[in-house]
């Protein structure tokens, strides 16, 4: 496994970068959805969409979709927190293991802050194992599991991490 963090640049999603992202969503995703193109599409147009693309030299390795949400009133010590979603991350198949994803959720998480975000939930396939643990050492917890929902029957967990903000 050889690690390649430190190389990963990010950059906002263009539209150029749209057949990337969705040829890469149908290999990644396809295992629990049964479009995961047209999902995707519909993630990227939604109102507080923030998406990403990875690049390792002249290379795309990945990308993420961030949803976010502004509360309509104060919550604990905050005026109008946002919430976070993280819809979706990916990595190419023939980049994974190396430090990406970790680098993407990294990256994730700081564009969701930087937005005013004070938690990030998301949703995964209990059988995605890769993905629950590298979610699982970035600190977020598993709240709940709702079986059947996805494509293939499988059960999805959401999880949940409360991000490391200062109160307004």
């Amino acid at each position: 496994m050889r690690e390649v963090t430190a190389k990963v640049k990010f950059r906002p999603r263009t539209e150029e970068d749209d057949v990337f992202l969705l040829s890469v969503g149908r290999r990644v995703f396809s295992a629990w959805s049964r479009d995961p193109a047209r999902a995707l599409a519909a993630m990227l147009v939604e109102s507080g969409a923030r998406a990403e693309v990875a690049w390792v030299s002249e290379a795309r390795v990945g990308f993420f979709i961030v949803g976010l949400d502004v509360l309509p009133r104060p919550f604990g010590p905050w005026v109008r927190p946002a919430v976070a979603r993280l819809d979706a991350i990916a990595v190419v198949p023939g980049a994974q293991s190396r430090g990406i994803g970790r680098a993407l959720l990294v990256r994730a998480e700081k564009v969701a802050t930087d937005r005013g975000a004070v938690v990030m939930s998301l949703m995964t396939a209990s059988t995605n194992g890769k993905a629950r643990k590298l979610f699982s050492r970035a600190g977020f917890l598993s709240l709940v599991t709702l079986p059947r929902s996805y494509a293939n029957g499988d059960a999805a967990v959401e999880m949940f991490k409360a991000l490391d903000v200062a109160s307004e």
